[in-house]
């Protein structure tokens, strides 16, 4: 294997399938990134056996094809120290590869292990393949994202429900304390089918995706979901188990309601966060006819309020809630305006975007 590349063509792409690759991995194997050439295609791959990302790019004559690993990190690490303009000479020699620059001040010699150890998902069959914009998708995953468990026992809900109905694209996360929804319309019509993807692969596909529309393409299988960017295909083993049914909690309705203008209830949730309760961060949000004050108190008793006027003319309610529950929320939208919904101090609370029904929150209260 021989190959020529400025370097800012190949920090990019190491970048990119680099950031999968944890420190101190159990097998050696896993540190390596996999080297290919073939017809004038450079092709990175990396692994952590439960996300794969390749990333292709093409080089210029000449040039063998061939393929070996390599440390992820020791090569980034040397592009990085490299000027990015300076060409840069790849060769494979035995078990070692040179890594020279155009003027031979620099060269290199790192060990490479055997591309048979490799693993790598081959033999791809879909059974699902459809477009969508990357603006889409990244929103969606930003719109739920932050209520995906993480490392909790039930392992199903450590990451995202995917559902397709018909010609709708539904993503669901849940930690067992609040529930994020949010749903597209794609443009054809398939049989109803939902997979789980986990926290970590949801995280690093948000991570390749860009804010803009022109299309990706997502393929599923039985056990994986592969996404296809550019020059850039993702992959992910799915979560075996069942999702919890959401339909039922989502489905009551609510009794009382009230808008009240994003910025300004963020602001000042953000000054109660400061004295809310440690161990919960928990805050008391007090709703009475025209307004609403926001109490907070910690354990060393020191408290704050803050009173918001709205458009309420419901029952006096009390509620404890995750006053990081609400940010997360709130954060995660551009709209001017919320609507929360809500029965009692003991039920669970309906956050929406006003005019947009695509996007839906559920936090349950606490009791303090």
């Amino acid at each position: 294997m021989k190959f020529s590349i400025k370097n800012i063509d190949l920090i990019k792409p190491l970048q990119k399938v680099a950031s999968i690759i944890k420190k101190n991995c159990i097998y050696p194997i896993l540190s390596n990134l996999l080297i290919e050439i073939s017809n004038g295609i450079l092709k990175l791959i990396s692994t952590d056996l439960l996300v794969e990302i390749i990333v292709k790019t093409t080089i210029r004559p000449p040039y063998k094809n061939g393929s070996t690993t390599i440390s992820a990190n020791k090569i980034l690490s040397i592009c990085n120290n490299i000027n990015e303009n300076e060409i840069i000479n790849i060769e494979l020699n035995k078990n070692k590869i040179s890594i020279k620059t155009n003027n031979n001040l620099s060269n290199f010699n790192i060990l490479t292990l055997p591309v048979n150890n490799f693993p790598n998902i081959k033999n791809w069959k879909e059974k699902i393949k459809f477009c969508i914009s990357q603006k889409k998708i990244k929103n969606m995953i930003k719109s739920v994202k932050f209520s995906m468990a993480n490392n909790d026992v039930r392992n199903y809900l450590n990451g995202v429900l995917l559902e397709i109905k018909f010609d709708k694209i539904i993503i669901i996360a849940t930690d067992g304390h609040r529930l994020s929804k949010c749903c597209m319309k794609i443009r054809k019509s398939y049989i109803n089918h939902s997979i789980i993807i986990p926290r970590i692969g949801i995280l690093e596909l948000e991570k390749i995706i860009e804010n803009k529309n022109e299309d990706l393409t997502i393929l599923i299988n039985e056990n994986n979901l592969r996404v296809e960017v550019e020059d850039t295909i993702f992959n992910t083993k799915l979560i075996e188990g069942l999702f919890p049914k959401y339909e039922k909690i989502i489905s009551h309705k609510k009794e009382n309601t009230f808008n009240i203008n994003n910025n300004k209830f963020k602001e000042s949730l953000k000054r109660s966060s400061i004295l809310a309760n440690e161990k919960f961060c928990g805050i008391r949000l007090n709703i009475q006819k025209g307004k609403i004050i926001i109490f907070a108190k910690n354990n060393l008793q020191e408290e704050m309020k803050e009173k918001l006027y709205i458009n309420y003319m419901g029952k006096n309610t009390e509620i404890a809630i995750n006053v990081n529950y609400i940010l997360d929320i709130l954060n995660s939208t551009k709209s001017k305006e919320i609507s929360f919904s809500f029965t009692d101090s003991k039920s669970s609370i309906y956050i929406k975007e006003i005019n947009n029904n695509a996007n839906m929150h559920l936090i349950m209260p606490l009791n303090l």
